[in-house]
């Protein structure tokens, strides 16, 4: 949803919009490598840097920390986390 229908003064409206670009900011630190491959683990949103340790789901073949191998996938609550799996992957 815009700003601009949220408040019913649409010069105000304009208004946060322009303080907003005139002040950017991130409102929450991320630390990564940016130069460096990395995955996103599925259940705490922090990288996973290539030659890293990591585990998938054989459903989804989401990246995971080491932490999460023999928990349940959160994501589909289906599978068992670095579990090996049979048959087709998944062609998402």
């Amino acid at each position: 949803m815009c700003l601009i229908h949220i408040f019913t003064n649409p010069f105000q409206a304009r208004q946060r919009i322009a303080a907003g670009d005139r002040n950017p900011r991130n409102a929450i630190e991320i630390s990564y490598d940016e130069f460096t491959p990395f995955e996103i683990c599925a259940a705490t949103f922090t990288p996973i840097y290539k030659g890293s340790p990591s585990v998938h789901c054989p459903y989804t073949d989401a990246a995971y920390l080491p932490d999460y191998k023999g928990k349940l996938d959160p994501l589909i609550h289906l599978t068992e986390i670095g579990a090996s799996a049979s048959g087709l992957p998944a062609s998402w």
